[in-house]
């Protein structure tokens, strides 16, 4: 069982490399195609788009279905996003890849960690250490894909995380099943009404939607105020990385805490200290702060991360809705909020510049910290 576990980590982890290989690419891809800042935020939200899309249809599929069929079937899909990407010869080509890339993230983050958590079977902190393995991906993916497209062209860390998603659906496929509990398949406007009642389910919902918000955001915004200032591709990449060392280093700290912190009162304490280290990008564009800010909010965001899929689990089991379903409603969260995160911020950058992009991050995480007091004293 162990090393099941461990494939699907693997095949987080590989999907988290390809999210983050994009973030430190951008400048160069706003180069070669000529992209004005709406169409880089464009580029950015094309993945997230489509996990509005998929990630509740197919998370529901994920309780009808099968997980590990799903998760099977999602691994190939990323393979194939990926050499997509590394193909692409023009924008529009990229977004149609990132946005199947986006179909497969979907599909791992509802039905991959149904599977995970039904095998997991009494090992609490099996799924808070998903975030920790994702922050592993984002720590080596900025910094992968920018020494390899300096050095081999921007196309190149795609055709390697082709061939390493391949291998791993390859290895999951010979592995064994796992545990498949079966999960209820309520109709989708039931599973809404039994989430919007319960304090956990809303509760993850708000954090992954500032989660996402907060990275369409601040993934488009530093990068290009690095690039502005001079720095490459690699530079950007592996500033980035820091960030996702310190961002594992929180989530793994989470994670070993346990259920003391899955908790909404943990939750306001992350947004309200994520609101905090967002202002000095509000008072200055100069790099040392935007490399500050990047490095700096990656603590609270681990942590918020961190508590909001057992936050979520947590409320779906109460609830009696499937955790695949809430999976895919977390995700469908996530992937909105990045989506608009990411459009908001190149057309409001291209208009007011980037510090107003940092002060309405600030003010979003204030509300959200307040919004989680308010549900907790009424829950």
């Amino acid at each position: 069982m162990r090393r099941l576990l461990l494939l699907i980590y693997a095949l987080v982890f590989v999907d988290e490399v390809a999210l983050l290989a994009m973030v430190p690419l951008v400048p160069t891809y706003r180069e070669a195609f000529d992209l004005s800042s709406l169409e880089s935020g464009a580029l950015l939200a094309s993945g997230p788009l489509a996990l509005v899309v998929c990630s509740v249809p197919f998370g529901v599929a994920g309780d009808r279905l099968g997980a590990r069929r799903m998760t099977l079937a999602a691994g190939l899909l990323l393979a194939a996003s990926c050499a997509g990407q590394s193909l692409a010869p023009d924008l529009w080509t990229l977004l149609a890849a990132r946005f199947v890339f986006g179909m497969a993230s979907a599909t791992i983050w509802s039905a991959g960690l149904s599977w995970l958590t039904d095998s997991a079977g009494d090992r609490p902190g099996a799924l808070s250490a998903v975030v920790a393995v994702a922050g592993a991906g984002g720590l080596a993916g900025p910094v992968f894909a920018g020494a390899l497209a300096d050095r081999a062209g921007r196309g190149a860390p795609f055709m390697v995380l082709a061939v390493l998603s391949l291998l791993v659906v390859a290895a999951l496929f010979v592995s064994e099943p796992g545990v498949q509990r079966p999960h209820e398949h309520e109709p989708l406007r039931s599973v809404l009404a039994l989430a919007r009642r319960d304090a956990y389910v809303t509760g993850a919902l708000a954090l992954m939607l500032l989660g996402g918000f907060a990275d369409g955001m601040i993934f488009l915004v530093g990068p290009a105020q690095l690039a502005d200032a001079g720095h490459s591709a690699t530079w950007i990449g592996v500033v980035l990385s820091v960030s996702s060392a310190v961002f594992i280093a929180f989530s793994a700290l989470t994670a070993r805490r346990g259920a003391r912190w899955v908790a909404l009162a943990t939750g306001a304490v992350a947004a309200a200290m994520s609101a905090v280290v967002l202002l000095p990008g509000v008072v200055s564009a100069a790099a040392a702060v935007v490399v500050t800010v990047l490095v700096v909010r990656s603590a609270p965001f681990g942590v918020l991360y961190a508590i909001t899929l057992p936050l979520g689990v947590r409320g779906a089991r109460r609830a009696g809705v499937g955790a695949s379903t809430v999976n895919g409603l977390i995700g469908f969260a996530w992937g909105f909020a990045s989506f608009a995160g990411s459009l908001s911020a190149g057309a409001l950058a291209g208009v007011t510049g980037a510090r107003a992009v940092y002060g309405l991050l600030a003010g979003c995480c204030a509300l959200t910290a307040a919004y989680l007091l308010a549900l907790r004293a009424r829950s």
